[in-house]
């Protein structure tokens, strides 16, 4: 059984954070990592984070308007009812990572390497995964719909009761993934259907599969 490595964070010893404009000016000017920060309650508006290392901090609560999160690096990370719709974090490396109960919808994670992360109760509904690399990661009841997985690779990837219609998975090989628990319809491959072979469906699913592949099933 594939077990996700939960985020190393040693909650007694964060720091609150109240100036995070601050923080970050400090550590840039010092050449250091963001470490052992509780940021809660913060507009993260226009603030420019990218090229930046976080480890050991926990966001909870916080508005990522407009902030700038490409090229970003994050470490024993939790992401606690958070908003990152629409924005950018292509070409971050997340590793030792949790998103709970946010909202990504739009975002752009694309190029993005993630590592024991786990995903539970968000909704990254039209977000951009492609050409990215996710591995010992697991998303639990979360929502996919019409998000894009193109050109990715999956590698030990844990699904529980999520939804992933009309989700693009265009030369993505989907083997080995079982997705039997949750919802899968309408979902976009390649011609031959070759990201198929060798994943886990209901025998529901397996009918849709079917369908979407021009078989009539005959009741």
């Amino acid at each position: 059984m594939i077990k996700i490595k939960p985020p190393l964070v040693r909650k007694n010893l964060l720091e609150p954070c109240n100036d995070l404009v601050q923080v970050i000016d400090q550590c840039r000017a010092d050449g250091q990592d963001i470490c052992l920060k509780h940021i809660k309650d913060i507009s993260l508006f226009d603030l420019d984070l990218s090229n930046l290392t976080f480890e050991q901090v926990v966001f909870d609560n916080c508005q990522f308007d407009e902030a700038i999160l490409n090229k970003t690096s994050f470490r024993d990370v939790v992401f606690e009812t958070c908003d990152f719709s629409n924005r950018d974090f292509s070409n971050s490396w997340f590793h030792r990572c949790e998103f709970a109960n946010c909202k990504g919808v739009g975002a752009n994670f694309s190029e993005v390497s993630m590592t024991d992360v786990a995903i539970d109760n968000c909704n990254f509904r039209y977000a951009n995964f492609a050409t990215s690399k996710l591995t010992h990661c697991s998303i639990v009841h979360s929502e996919l719909i019409d998000t894009t997985f193109t050109d990715c690779i999956l590698k030990m990837l844990v699904l529980e009761g999520s939804r992933f219609i009309g989700t693009d998975f265009f030369h993505t090989p989907l083997r080995d993934i079982d997705f039997s628990s949750g919802e899968l319809a309408s979902i976009h491959v390649s011609t031959d259907a070759s990201e198929l072979k060798g994943m886990i469906v209901s025998p529901g699913q397996a009918a849709e599969l079917a369908r979407m592949m021009g078989v009539v099933i005959k009741d």
